[in-house]
């Protein structure tokens, strides 16, 4: 089943050679970790991942959301970064705009390269 602190493909057919290697050195930033090849993420409890060559476009914005722990049941805007590869998509929670942008400008670099 599901391997301690492995990284799955988000995206089938989109795999890289070693993603031990490469999320070793990543730069983590909130629950994102950003390596060469791919960033990773948590949905659901299970790591995955998503190499920068799949990306088709990326977007640093401010998204409402239902927080009904915190803020009595009211919506907050959070920092959020939408990633898309071809149909689909990943949504990435920040804390600070800072950190979704940091987010953001990772990924454009290495969709570039």
């Amino acid at each position: 089943m599901f391997g301690l602190g492995k990284a799955y493909p988000y995206i089938g057919g989109a795999e890289i050679g070693d993603s031990r290697s490469d999320r070793k050195n990543a730069v983590k930033i909130g629950d994102s970790q950003f390596g060469d090849e791919a960033f990773y993420f948590y949905k659901d409890g299970t790591l995955f991942y998503i190499p920068y060559s799949a990306v088709t476009s990326v977007a640093s914005l401010m998204m409402p959301e239902h927080h009904s722990c915190c803020s009595g049941g009211s919506t907050i805007d959070v920092p959020t970064v939408m990633v898309h590869c071809g149909s689909e998509s990943v949504k990435l929670s920040y804390t600070s705009t800072e950190s979704g942008d940091r987010a953001e400008e990772i990924i454009q670099e290495k969709m570039s390269r």
